[in-house]
């Protein structure tokens, strides 16, 4: 079953950035630390998210854009996590 495709790179995409970014500092903060870091995403999904490109002011989701999400953007922090945990239905 496809994905249903929502958000946009402006929206969407600009959290997901910021995710990244808040995780890679958040690793780098740690990683000289006795802690043991642990990654738990409650809405982990495929890995990708899939975007509604808006055109004209509409949503059209036919447009085919595809950007890491969350769970990508987690797995490939540096340094890793400890440990990991995704949920999803």
């Amino acid at each position: 079953m496809a994905q249903k495709r929502f958000g946009s790179a402006d929206t969407t995409g600009r959290k997901l950035d910021v995710i990244g970014e808040y995780l890679s500092i958040y690793q780098m903060a740690l990683k000289n630390t006795a802690f043991q870091t642990v990654y738990i995403d409650g809405f982990a999904g495929s890995g990708e998210v899939p975007l509604a490109e808006r055109t004209d002011d509409l949503f059209d989701e036919d447009v085919q854009t595809v950007i890491a999400g969350s769970a990508d953007r987690a797995l490939n922090v540096e340094p890793p996590f400890n440990r990991y945990i995704f949920i999803d239905k």
